[in-house]
């Protein structure tokens, strides 16, 4: 995990001690806008030099790799040499080497920019829910073909403040929060959240499951998620209609495989809810909807993983999309335990699609989305 991760948590409440033993005092989780700039320096960057490697024809990066977060890139530098040096460390010297001369006087002038004006654009993230510092991540079982698995939340704290920090991109485009946080500061970022977050506790439990489900994707499959597509909710309390969770990642070959999820969040989750979520799988033959994946690659196009976007969309409109593509992700946020509804559901199914259904079990799972929610909302007052 990042400093500045680290960092973030603690400002936020998150449990432990500092490096002289003293224990830290646990405060409310709030925004911190300090870390969200900064994070999104960081994001600018990387998303050049990924765009970069992308770009590269003779590119290996099995030689090469490219780095997925910003402690594996360590270039924060408005100095282009600085910027050069590290580039070649991470990548040796090739024929197309005079490219990193542009792409490292692009990142430096981006980067000078960014510190100007506290804007940025979507990016690769680190972990979203970084879910093994506050979960127990239980091993993945089989059942039949297919598999299930459980984390269980030991600290719920923890949990609410790595949540807190995620929820504003989940809501509103990255550039917006920056502009505001620069304006108007925390309470300007808190009152245009007011304005996107749902407040009944219905519409926010079902949107919790949402967001926890795409970090899941993101964080421990590995999967591209994208930017959110609650960004673009017609009414903050609306439920949405289409796909909850799409997720894509390119094999050797450059051709897209798609995670279809559909997540529920329940107190106390049954048979009913299990059976109403393999419902929603199945909608479209097991497929994602038609509309669903278009508007996924779209939001894809203008991001570092745009060569993500543009596979999906061949894929869609050229070869169509099979069932040996996609796989399903079924996500359970609960106090309650599910096991026995969910290895009965997987027993039972008898399509041809790779299930994966995962519990996320939290026993303050009310409480959990009511602080995550407020440490939003309320700017860290």
């Amino acid at each position: 995990m990042s400093q500045l991760r680290r960092a973030a948590l603690a400002r936020a409440g998150s449990p432990g001690r500092s490096g002289d033993g003293t224990r830290l005092v646990r405060r409310r989780p709030r925004l911190d806008l300090h870390a969200l700039r900064e994070r999104g320096r960081q994001r600018a960057l990387l998303q050049l030099v990924r765009r970069a490697a992308a770009d590269i024809d003779a590119f290996d990066a099995s030689v090469r790799p490219v780095p997925r977060t910003a402690d594996e890139l360590l270039v924060l530098s408005t100095d282009q040499k600085g910027v050069v040096m590290r580039l070649e460390a991470l990548w040796p010297a090739t024929a197309e080497a005079s490219r990193w001369q542009g792409y490292a006087a692009e990142a430096t002038s981006s980067v000078r920019f960014l510190q100007e004006r506290s804007i940025w654009g979507w990016t690769v993230r680190e972990n979203m829910a970084d879910f093994s510092r506050w979960c127990t991540m239980g091993t993945l079982v089989s059942i039949g073909d297919h598999r299930s698995g459980m984390l269980e939340s030991y600290d719920d704290a923890t949990g609410v403040a790595t949540v807190v920090a995620i929820i504003p991109d989940a809501y509103a485009e990255p550039e917006s929060l920056a502009l505001l946080a620069s304006r108007l500061g925390k309470e300007g970022v808190a009152k245009f959240l007011r304005n996107k977050l749902p407040t009944k506790p219905n519409a926010r439990s079902g949107d919790m499951g949402e967001i926890l489900a795409t970090a899941y994707l993101h964080d421990e499959c590995g999967y591209v998620v994208g930017p959110s597509r609650l960004i673009q909710r017609d009414h903050q309390e609306w439920a949405m209609r289409g796909d909850d969770v799409l997720g894509a990642s390119l094999d050797s070959d450059g051709k897209p495989r798609i995670t279809k999820a559909e997540a529920k969040s329940r107190v106390s989750l049954g048979e009913e809810t299990v059976k109403e979520a393999r419902k929603g799988l199945a909608r479209n033959d097991e497929l994602p909807s038609p509309h669903s994946l278009t508007q996924f690659a779209e939001r894809l196009l203008p991001t570092a993983d745009s060569r993500v976007g543009e596979a999906v969309l061949t894929m869609q409109l050229s070869d169509g999309v099979r069932p040996d593509r996609v796989g399903h992700l079924l996500f359970l946020f609960t106090a309650s335990d599910p096991s026995t509804h969910v290895a009965a559901d997987l027993k039972a199914y008898s399509g041809s699609v790779s299930q994966l259904t995962i519990t996320l079990r939290v026993k303050g799972h009310q409480k959990f989305i009511k602080d995550a929610y407020d440490g939003v909302t309320t700017g860290g007052a």
